[in-house]
């Protein structure tokens, strides 16, 4: 719970950086207590809620409250696993540890997801980034959530009634940046960083399936919206 609200406190304040406003942000005990006090229906604030962040931790994913909330979030999404069309996601999946994809509630398994964590190559076990500056993985922490309050924002924007916003989204350029082996994704997360920084959409947006048959037509509808393929050997 610590871990969550430091990071909660630090994702309103890189949103804010990035918005200018003061996000609302809606925690599970905050929707409860709509719920009890003010007699709001959750599924009428999930409806006007524009971009959800699940954290995905062992503690969570074994309750059936929180389950029983994603599946609530799913139904007012109806996300589709093998969309390859949509311009941004509304849904935003944090891992803290590593959680087999089985355990997870179907309509996330496709969703890419923004891992918190580390695996120690000699031990094998996970270690969770931590937002305390003196750890040695803060910068970790940092980097990632900042990859996450930018996708947040570009999905914000997309969402906006501002015509100039909207049609400055609709000329975004999308690159397709291949997904690429363990020893590489630091740097594919510098170069994911850096084109959206110049304005690019990145592409895949959703998570690819391990069939084969299915992975060759998600790939081809991915490439024919980019204007670039980049692929780290």
């Amino acid at each position: 719970n610590q871990w969550t609200e430091k990071f909660c406190e630090y994702l309103a304040i890189l949103l804010t950086r990035l918005t200018d406003q003061k996000p609302t942000i809606l925690l599970h005990d905050d929707l409860r207590t709509r719920k009890e006090l003010l007699g709001n229906d959750i599924a009428n604030i999930f409806s006007k809620t524009a971009v959800f962040v699940t954290i995905i931790a062992p503690e969570y994913i074994d309750s059936k409250e929180y389950l029983a909330e994603l599946e609530k979030i799913s139904e007012i999404l109806y996300l589709k696993s093998d969309d390859t069309s949509r311009s941004t996601n509304r849904l935003f999946k944090v891992l803290t540890s590593p959680i087999n994809e089985g355990l997870q509630p179907d309509f996330l398994k496709n969703e890419l997801s923004y891992d918190f964590f580390t695996i120690n190559r000699f031990s094998k076990k996970a270690k969770i980034f931590s937002a305390s500056k003196d750890d040695e993985t803060y910068d970790k922490f940092w980097s990632i959530s900042v990859d996450l309050a930018y996708d947040v924002y570009n999905s914000l924007c997309s969402q906006t009634f501002d015509e100039k916003a909207n049609n400055k989204q609709k000329e975004k350029r999308f690159i397709y940046l291949a997904e690429t082996t363990v020893d590489q994704k630091d740097n594919r997360d510098i170069l994911r960083r850096e084109l959206q920084h110049l304005g690019y959409g990145i592409l895949p947006l959703t998570q690819l399936p391990d069939d084969g048959d299915k992975l060759s037509d998600v790939i081809r509808n991915y490439l024919k919206r980019a204007v670039l393929s980049i692929h780290l050997m």
